[in-house]
């Protein structure tokens, strides 16, 4: 499987939204995202020596040979569901593959979520997504463990502020109140020297006896 590196930065909120306002008026430029990406891609290229890249190339390239020759999926995706006084709405999202990131974007951008108005517009804080039909969610269910694709399941019950998740390899449901993995999410990013496993350690450790009764 192709490694890939989760990138995350700080950067003050007023200052992104006026970035991203100004961005989204520029269809050549595109997302602040999008244009971090770029300038990473030049940064690489200036910085490592043409030579070193090269073998870099050739490295991926035989991966992507040897991913597409096992069968491996080369997209996966998590699949969330949010449920508030308004309704529903569940989506396969292709940014968020773990649990922690999972929360780590909801303490960031959901969790103050007065002034959001519907669920489109709280369903776009959790990245690039489609919308999955309410026929198809017990089957992705119901497959979870036999579909590679599928990394995790979340539900976010903003009603009764719980989230449940079934993680990648379980059966069954996990539920917790959204202020202790807000919380675990906080102690887990304090440190920003700390490398993902040792993070994950955090936040599992944080839940580990904070886990309530799962209700469907």
């Amino acid at each position: 499987m192709i490694e890939t590196v989760r990138i995350m930065i700080d950067f003050n909120e007023q200052r992104y939204e006026a970035l991203a306002k100004k961005l989204s008026k520029n269809s050549r430029i595109g997302s602040v995202e999008k244009s971090v990406e770029r300038y990473l891609e030049y940064l690489y290229e200036t910085v490592v020596p043409a030579g070193q890249r090269k073998e870099i190339e050739k490295e991926i390239k035989s991966a992507i040979r040897l991913e597409k020759a096992s069968g491996e999926p080369e997209i996966k995706f998590s699949v969330i569901t949010l449920r508030t006084e308004g309704g529903n709405i569940s989506f396969k999202s292709e940014k968020l593959l773990i649990f922690l990131d999972l929360i780590k974007c909801y303490r960031d951008k959901v969790r103050d979520w007065e002034n959001i108005t519907d669920l489109e517009t709280l369903k776009s804080l959790f990245g690039k997504s489609h919308v999955v039909k309410a026929e198809s969610l017990p089957l992705l269910v119901n497959r979870f463990c036999n579909n590679q694709s599928v990394t995790m399941i979340a539900d976010f019950d903003f009603v009764n502020d719980t989230v449940s998740v079934m993680k990648n390899g379980s059966t069954e449901w996990s539920a917790y109140r959204l202020k202790d993995v807000a919380s675990a999410a906080f102690l887990a990013y304090q440190k920003p020297e700390l490398h993902l496993s040792e993070r994950r350690k955090i936040f599992d450790e944080y839940l580990s006896d904070r886990e309530i009764p799962y209700k469907k």
